[in-house]
């Protein structure tokens, strides 16, 4: 009886750690709809209303390809809530590399509500300085 009891728990214990634990049981797939705000040098530039992302999930992971996304990166990386694109150098010249990141959560019944800033920055080859910068601000709804 007693062992029964012990077995019991340790299963309740061992079934509810992992549930709480796996990161890959949500989701995020899909298409978002919703407003950009354009900065450059922390100027404003533009906004862009009833853009669309989708975010597809790569299998068995939590890395997300972005089509129509809003710079030359398409994957992102989503654990829990948050969304995060890597520092990554996109693109390369003699005159300039272009260096981009994001960051973002979710939140909304079902984390239906994604918000999003997008960075892209011009970086000079040889000192390293940011030579320009470009911020997307975003507020994207699941559809």
């Amino acid at each position: 009886m007693i062992r029964g009891i012990i077995f019991s728990f340790i299963c309740f214990a061992v079934f509810s750690c992992s549930k709480g634990s796996n990161q890959l049981n949500n989701d995020f797939s899909g298409t978002y709809k919703g407003t950009v705000i354009d900065s450059i040098n922390g100027q404003y530039h533009s906004t862009l209303n009833n853009h669309s992302i989708t975010l597809t999930r790569n299998s068995g992971s939590n890395n997300y390809t972005i089509t129509n996304g809003l710079i030359l990166t398409n994957t992102a990386t989503i654990l829990g809530a948050s969304f995060t694109i890597s520092r990554v150098t996109a693109s390369q010249s003699a005159s300039f590399n272009v260096v981009e990141y994001a960051n973002g959560s979710f939140s909304g019944v079902g984390n239906s509500i994604l918000n999003v800033t997008f960075y892209q920055n011009q970086v000079s080859p040889t000192t390293n300085a940011v030579l320009a910068t470009s911020v997307r601000k975003c507020v994207f709804t699941k559809q």
